[in-house]
């Protein structure tokens, strides 16, 4: 553990960093199953895999503020698709 703490990999801190700002891609769907009624599995996949996708592009081409754009590219994901796509009806 000291030699660890002495060498002070920064790979470490990157891999939080990109691993923090792809899972920032599921704050619009944990928003949209409390308050947003609308939307269905379509609205989720496309969240996810286009905030996702942003993240690792943002992080792989050092763009400063990269959560941000993640963060927002996301919520307008989650918005628009959300409108354009019918609401999932649940069995009852």
């Amino acid at each position: 553990m000291f030699l660890f703490s002495i060498y002070r990999p920064y790979y470490i801190v990157e891999l939080a960093v990109s691993s923090s700002s792809i899972l920032l891609c599921t704050l619009p769907l944990l928003f949209g199953i409390f308050y947003w009624k609308k939307g269905g599995p379509l609205t989720a996949a496309t969240t996810l895999l286009c905030g996702a996708a942003t993240a690792i592009v943002t992080r792989a081409f050092g763009v400063s503020l990269s959560s941000v754009y993640t963060f927002f590219v996301s919520f307008a994901l989650f918005f628009s698709v959300s409108a354009l796509e019918k609401p999932a009806q649940w069995p009852q």
